[in-house]
């Protein structure tokens, strides 16, 4: 099993590139209410990716399991 930590912020609102959406307090996106984002991986699957968003803040775990030691046959 292999465990990757990633931390970060939402990028600054720049009126250049983004005429669509409205800035939020000068960054690109962000949220009043913390919001948890799973990929519906579990136990045993390819990966699993947990992120958690709450203001123009996000981090996250991304776990990679190792379900088979054997190599595949025919190699």
């Amino acid at each position: 099993m292999r465990i990757t930590f990633h931390a970060g912020t939402a990028a600054r609102y720049d009126p250049a590139y983004m005429t669509e959406r409205r800035p939020w307090f000068g960054r690109c996106w962000g949220f009043w209410f913390p919001r948890l984002n799973w990929n519906g991986g579990g136990w045993g699957d390819t990966c699993t990716d947990l992120s958690l968003s709450w203001l123009c803040f996000w981090c996250g775990l991304l776990v990679w399991w190792r379900t088979s030691r054997t190599k595949p046959e025919g190699t």
